[in-house]
């Protein structure tokens, strides 16, 4: 990586208005996950050029990842309006989002990502996925609160976290049959986990 990074800033001083150059850049800094420095070198490849080849596309995955998820939508309509495919488009959110969000335990943000796709994903099996992946991003989240909150079990985690576990069963319906099995597992551990956090909140502490 590094010996790509020197390539690529000679290339940028001999070559200082191309596009491309600025685009490589851009995708070495994301592979070392500096993916501000990422959105800053496609901004200026950009600029050189507005219509760089899946342009909008590549800046929006990357400022999805520095946790830009507004930026992200626009550039992402705006490559779907360039003739961006959107199952393609939807399925690199899902990919973006499982890597950047779901692998490091930001749960909320993974769910969120992967409920925007939607808004790209045409294919039903494409759809199945998404809807898969947001219901278990939301489980996730729930266990994660509710793990913290063992001991204590106090009100307002409680709160949040059934207010997780109460999205999952309306995504995992339109999930078809996406991961049957684990769909299965999840469903009855959602069950248990909404006894469980509307018993914590029945005691006259939480009323």
């Amino acid at each position: 990586v590094e010996a790509a990074t020197r390539f690529a800033e000679r290339a940028e001083r001999q070559l200082p208005e191309d596009a491309s150059l600025r685009a490589l850049k851009a995708d070495i800094l994301a592979r070392q996950k500096d993916y501000a420095g990422a959105v800053r070198a496609m901004d200026e490849a950009l600029r050189l050029n507005p219509d760089l080849p899946r342009g909008h596309t590549r800046r929006g995955l990357f400022r999805l990842s520095a946790g830009d998820e507004e930026g992200a939508m626009a550039d992402f309509r705006e490559a779907v309006e360039a003739g961006e495919a959107p199952d393609l488009l939807a399925q690199q959110m899902l990919g973006r989002g499982h890597e950047a969000y779901f692998q490091t335990g930001q749960y909320d943000r993974a769910a969120a990502t992967f409920e925007a796709a939607l808004e790209f994903a045409r294919q039903p099996a494409t759809r199945q996925q998404l809807q898969f992946f947001t219901a278990f991003s939301y489980y996730q989240a729930g266990e994660k609160i509710d793990a913290a909150n063992q001991q204590a079990e106090a009100c307002g985690p409680a709160r949040r976290a059934l207010e997780r576990f109460q999205q999952v069963l309306p995504h995992l319906n339109r999930a078809g049959d996406t991961q049957a099995k684990s769909q299965a597992e999840i469903r009855a551990a959602t069950d248990a986990q909404i006894y469980r956090q509307q018993a914590i909140l029945k005691k006259p502490a939480c009323r």
